[in-house]
């Protein structure tokens, strides 16, 4: 995950910080797809992810993105160790110490 600091074509967002992506391509991306999690049209700074499709998100959408994402993970190790599966923190090559 990164951060978009600012769109030069625009001139929108904070310009006092160096940002690594200053071609336009990537903040042309995120105008045309807008934030992923609340689907309104992205400010600058921005942050996102690169993936099979590009994520970009508000900063205040990330923390209740998160939120969503470890409920799920919560609840699927749950389900995991009722039906005596592996919890997902094992499957993916945590220290399951022989159990």
């Amino acid at each position: 995950m990164g951060v978009i600091w600012n769109d030069p074509e625009t001139g929108e967002g904070d310009f006092t910080r160096t940002s690594s992506y200053t071609e336009g391509w990537l903040q042309r991306g995120a105008r045309e797809q807008g934030c992923s999690y609340c689907h309104e049209p992205i400010r600058f700074p921005c942050l996102y992810w690169m993936a099979d499709k590009d994520i970009f998100l508000h900063p205040e959408c990330l923390a209740p993105l998160a939120t969503r994402l470890f409920r799920d993970l919560h609840e699927y190790d749950c389900a995991a160790r009722i039906e005596g599966g592996r919890p997902m923190r094992q499957a993916a090559g945590g220290n399951s110490a022989g159990r």
